[in-house]
């Protein structure tokens, strides 16, 4: 399985275009690049944080933070701590955004959920599944995934098959 997701990363790297296909996704260089880890990843515990962010000018509500704990299942650059803590976003629950903003949080989060209009696109682990992350280390010892937080889907990506 290990040589089976070296060879889709490889391919990547490499690029599509060469078989004439246009390859729309994750710049796997440059997240290998801007990580200080890079590892498949299973989930073990996830708890709100308490703390709530705007992650952009576009949009008025508050992003929740939660910290992850994972399994590390194989690292493919760097050196992972067991468990490895990670603090990411999830998008506010209705009853979170209708209380910080009343209509205006139903409103803002019906925007975000059925439009796209404004480009959110997180990434909230679940029990049972496994993940290759590019993450970036912090100075309190958690990671975050490398790059825009409001785009954690590319740096944070779900497997479809099981390691």
């Amino acid at each position: 399985m290990r040589f089976l997701i070296f060879i889709l990363l490889a391919w990547s790297f490499i690029g599509l275009s060469s078989a004439g296909i246009i390859y729309v996704g994750p710049d796997h260089p440059k997240l290998l690049k801007e990580a200080d880890l890079v590892a498949v990843l299973r989930l073990k515990t996830m708890a709100d944080t308490g703390t709530t962010k705007a992650l952009t000018s576009e949009s008025p509500l508050a992003f929740h933070e939660f910290k992850a704990t994972f399994e590390v299942l194989t690292v493919f650059k760097g050196d992972a701590d067991a468990p490895l803590a990670l603090r990411m976003h999830r998008f506010p629950t209705l009853e979170e955004a209708v209380r910080q903003l009343g209509d205006e949080g139903r409103r803002q989060l019906g925007i975000i959920h059925r439009h796209r209009n404004i480009h959110i696109h997180l990434m909230t682990p679940t029990h049972a599944k496994e993940y290759l992350a590019y993450l970036k280390k912090q100075e309190d010892g958690t990671y975050i995934p490398v790059g825009d937080p409001t785009m954690t889907v590319v740096s944070f990506l779900e497997l479809k098959v099981s390691f």
